[in-house]
């Protein structure tokens, strides 16, 4: 359970008119703690504080394509051009 604890203390994305925002590592780990780790979505849900929906859906886009299943399409290239 350390590990639960440790996406915990990284802390939930901002509040925003949407819901919350996550980020990439914390979003990372919620999905290698339940698929790899095997940690009941369920328990999982309530200690890092988001969705049982919201987990399932990080899980099948990982699932799905990999790391780059977490961003939006084009949102890299939108970030990058920015700077």
């Amino acid at each position: 359970m350390e590990e639960v604890e440790e996406v915990k203390k990284k802390g939930k994305g901002k509040e925003s008119r949407y819901g919350k925002r996550y980020g990439f590592e914390f979003k990372l780990r919620c999905v290698k703690l339940r698929l790899e780790e095997e940690i009941p979505i369920s328990l999982l849900s309530k200690e890092v504080g988001c969705s049982q929906d919201v987990i399932r859906r990080w899980a099948k886009a990982y699932q799905e394509r990999g790391e780059a299943g977490f961003t939006s399409p084009g949102d890299t290239a939108i970030r990058l051009e920015s700077w």
